[in-house]
């Protein structure tokens, strides 16, 4: 389980890069190819995040990742927006702010130590996340 939590990780973060530079329609279009759907990932980000109530130091950045996308989904294709609602993201989100970690501010790791900050905290993109749903 941990060797999938760690791949999951770094391809939701790999995927949140992507997303920075291409459009909705191309990502679907992607995700089409694969035979996945924007609501299979927003099934999946739930899960995650639902599975994951609290930080963990073997892959700090992956609660972090799934709402970074999330936000990214709903801000790209309000359709997600509705998926997300019905998934209880906003209960879900909840539950992140409440165990976050310092931990999951750090991209750049020496050890178990951050060494670099996010620009922004995840208790921030909590609430991000949070207006996007209201």
């Amino acid at each position: 389980m941990e060797d999938e939590y760690e791949l999951l990780e770094a391809t939701i973060g790999l995927g949140v890069q992507i997303c920075k530079f291409t459009s909705i329609e191309e990502y679907t279009e992607i995700l089409g190819d694969f035979s996945y759907s924007l609501d299979d990932v927003a099934k999946k980000l739930l899960k995650i995040l639902k599975e994951n109530n609290a930080p963990n130091n073997k892959f700090p950045c992956l609660r972090r990742y799934a709402i970074e996308l999330a936000i990214w989904m709903m801000e790209s294709n309000a359709p997600s927006i509705s998926d997300f609602k019905s998934g209880n993201l906003k209960n879900v989100l909840t539950m992140v702010a409440e165990t976050t970690s310092d931990l999951e501010n750090f991209h750049f790791f020496s050890g178990d130590v951050g060494v670099a900050k996010h620009p922004q905290t995840i208790s921030s993109l909590v609430l991000k996340a949070k207006r996007l749903l209201a």
